[in-house]
């Protein structure tokens, strides 16, 4: 069911119908966050309902079915109303998060030594780059890397640069570079061809969404360093770099990020990495197809500008 679509009323009388054929009977909730929002002021208040669109199904809570197992689906419940302190009652209420991305790479190098492995702390940065925040992605590039090293008791950021080279990396690569020169039509020609390689849309666009959020991340910190440092060129790097914690040879991704950041203002960045986050929420909840959110991204950031071209243009 779809708390968009159905009410409380109609979901609670959904769970205590009987199951047909089977002990239990199952009912899921998908955007179940509807059912925390207050009644709008002077909408009507619906039938056997009370001030809240989930009251209904506190009432159910108070005496739930022994043979139905409800699950509600939804972002962040507001525990604080009725509805939410029911469920804290009654029910499990569990988070699932996606990790940060420091806490996805201490979790690899963890996951590493459980399977008799050290993961360099750049190796393991270097393999939140390519997954994102996807905790399965990352899982599973991790073992095909200690299949990759084989008796080797050591994986390093070369050996996740040639094992993890045929999920598209160079392509990825290519993509966030045309994003910080600020060419759409680029952008998305790579993207394209990215894309390409991947049997599921999700496979990619998860951990693409991910890389995007550290690049843009970079940009920014890159820009606000600059304005408080007063420092230029190497100066500048090496600062950046002793901020960031970078070692020897990632010196060009903070040029990379430097350049990129001088095209786009400090409003711009922030902006982008909100948009970000709404577009991976809407990745796991909507029903927009998940390549038009993010081309509609990507030509938004950019400011519909096509290096190129050197001219604006409008896209479908």
């Amino acid at each position: 069911m779809d708390a968009a679509e159905k009410s409380a009323a109609e979901i609670s009388d959904a769970a205590r119908q009987l199951p047909f054929m089977t002990p239990r009977r199952l009912v899921v909730v998908r955007r179940a966050e509807q059912l925390f929002r207050s009644r709008a002021a002077g909408e009507p208040e619906a039938e056997g309902a009370g001030a809240d669109p989930g009251d209904a199904l506190s009432n159910y809570l108070a005496s739930p079915s022994p043979t139905t197992c409800l699950v509600l689906v939804g972002d962040k419940p507001d525990l604080r109303t009725r509805l939410g302190k029911a469920l804290s009652r009654s029910a499990v209420v569990c988070e699932l998060a996606s990790p940060q991305d420091q806490q996805l790479a201490s979790w690899l190098e963890e996951e590493a030594r459980r399977l008799g492995k050290r993961l360099r702390p750049g190796a393991a940065e270097l393999l939140v780059q390519y997954s994102g925040n996807a905790l399965a992605a990352a899982a599973g590039e991790l073992e095909k890397l200690v299949l990759f090293v084989g008796e080797g008791a050591e994986i390093t950021e070369s050996h996740v640069e040639q094992a993890v080279a045929d999920r598209g990396g160079a392509l990825v690569w290519a993509f966030t570079d045309a994003i910080k020169a600020r060419d759409a039509d680029l952008a998305l020609a790579a993207l394209d061809r990215y894309l390409g390689g991947f049997r599921r849309l999700d496979e990619a666009l998860f951990p693409l969404l991910g890389m995007l959020r550290t690049e843009v991340r970079l940009m920014l910190t890159a820009k606000e360093a600059a304005v408080a440092s007063k420092l230029r060129g190497r100066e500048l790097v090496a600062k950046l770099m002793d901020v960031l914690g970078f070692k020897g040879r990632q010196s060009f991704r903070v040029e990379k990020a430097l350049a990129g950041a001088s095209r786009f203002s400090r409003e711009e960045l922030i902006s982008a990495l909100a948009r970000l986050v709404e577009a991976d929420r809407r990745l796991k909840s909507s029903a927009v197809p998940p390549r038009l959110l993010i081309d509609a991204w990507v030509w938004r950031f950019c400011g519909g500008k096509s290096a190129s071209a050197g001219a604006s243009t409008s896209r479908a």
